[in-house]
């Protein structure tokens, strides 16, 4: 596994599901933005992108969330 880089994966429009308020996602360019100024590098990724294109996550940290919104 490539140890700095990771991938964030959410569900439609960057939605991140979260428990406390799980109608509001969280803020992902925001997760981004402190990883990456960690030394991570950071992709983040639609689910429907991964799973409807060629995208290589394999031997990479992957951080994802699922929401209790039922059309999510």
């Amino acid at each position: 596994m490539q140890k700095n880089q990771i991938v964030i994966l959410t569900s439609r429009n960057r939605f991140f599901g979260q428990t406390r308020k799980p109608w509001s996602s969280l803020d992902v360019g925001k997760i981004a933005a402190v990883l990456s100024a960690n030394g991570y590098q950071v992709q983040v990724y639609d689910f429907h992108e991964v799973v409807n294109r060629p995208v290589m996550i394999k031997d990479k940290l992957v951080f994802y969330a699922f929401s209790q919104k039922e059309n999510y």
